[in-house]
């Protein structure tokens, strides 16, 4: 009987020691969960008051004690990135994405760092083929199609580029129209480049059919068929621009003239101006351009009617004012052209009727 009491109380403090240090040790790693999440709360609150350095240590002191705490890891290794140790910040994210058991926004959070650590340390490959798996997961997210799309333009990699651009169009055609249809005419410079103007010309048809304010795609238009040693389809594409969006004209007045010239169709050059001018009276530059052709077919008279229309849209316009001295010159008017000449240098203004 006495032994098995003594056997019982043995038994029974045994018992209470295991649950005295079972006790202590979960009152212990409750106390230190604590202070963790104190010391991260004060690192956090460093970060908010841009005590970087302050940030850093207490960070390194969490993740010392619990190196389950992802976010601190990352916190780390953002800090290390912008203070130019970029090596250590992907060496700290890229261990982070070894670790088993992450959770699938934890996953996103850390190549998401990675990403901008190689885009920091300029490895935009890495970056790019980083990007690019994100994005294949979700092209819902634009936010890291955006970011693709900027590293492959900065990259000149047309190609991707105009797939992604294209992808993003699709979610919101108006945000995205303008630089779908840069990325467009980037991709055709290329492919001409390389002697696939047809191709080329595909993509800048398509490029302004998307944005019309992309008038430069038709001048390329132009230039990729007198690459092929087609004048004619040139002057047909640029003619179309000029006048069907005459403000845009000015951007290729110059290659119809050079190219009808050489056609031998110097005279249709007037015509298109004037077509111009019946759409937009104001343009300037068709003005001038109609002014010049006159005064060197010798029809002085016109040649001066259209200086001085655009001197008195736009007085002290040297172009016209120099034009309009250079025909009294050819007239044998020298005072004429002198007292013109004088008034543009002295700033006053040329009478739009002669008396």
């Amino acid at each position: 009987m006495f032994g098995l009491s003594l056997t019982y109380v043995i038994g029974f403090a045994l018992l209470l020691a295991v649950v005295m240090v079972v006790f202590a040790l979960l009152t212990r790693r409750g106390r230190r969960k604590v202070d963790d999440q104190a010391l991260y709360v004060q690192a956090l609150q460093a970060l908010l008051d841009g005590d970087q350095t302050g940030a850093f240590y207490k960070l390194k002191e969490v993740v010392s004690q619990n190196s389950e705490n992802i976010d601190a890891y990352l916190r780390l290794g953002m800090i290390l990135a912008e203070r130019n140790n970029v090596d250590s910040a992907i060496r700290v994210h890229s261990e982070l994405l070894l670790r088993s058991g992450l959770k699938a926004d934890q996953v996103k959070a850390i190549r998401t760092c990675l990403i901008d650590d190689y885009i920091r340390d300029r490895q935009n490959d890495r970056a790019i083929e980083l990007l690019t798996s994100e994005y294949e997961r979700d092209v819902r997210d634009r936010q890291m199609g955006e970011k693709l799309l900027d590293l492959l333009i900065a990259n000149e990699e047309w190609e991707q580029a105009e797939q992604v651009a294209e992808r993003l169009y699709k979610q919101d055609h108006r945000t995205y129209q303008s630089r779908f249809a840069d990325v467009k005419i980037k991709l055709a410079d290329q492919l001409h480049q390389e002697g696939k103007s047809k191709k080329a010309r595909s993509l800048y048809k398509a490029a302004y059919d998307l944005d019309q304010s992309k008038a430069e795609a038709w001048v390329k238009t132009g230039e990729s068929y007198l690459a092929e040693k087609r004048p004619e389809d040139a002057v047909k594409s640029w003619r179309y621009l000029a006048e069907t969006y005459p403000r845009s004209a000015h951007l290729v007045l110059d290659r119809l003239e050079k190219t009808l010239f050489d056609l031998g169709q110097f005279n249709a050059l007037g015509g298109i101006l004037e077509k111009i001018l019946e759409q937009e009276p104001d343009n300037i530059e068709a003005a001038m351009a109609l002014g010049n052709l006159y005064a060197k077919k010798g029809n002085y008279e016109r040649a001066e009617e259209y200086y001085r229309q655009i001197i008195e849209v736009k007085p002290g316009y040297t172009p016209a004012t120099v034009g309009l001295a250079a025909i009294y010159r050819q007239q044998g008017k020298t005072d004429e052209a002198l007292d013109t000449l004088e008034k543009l240098l002295s700033g006053k203004e040329i009478a739009v009727k002669e008396a």
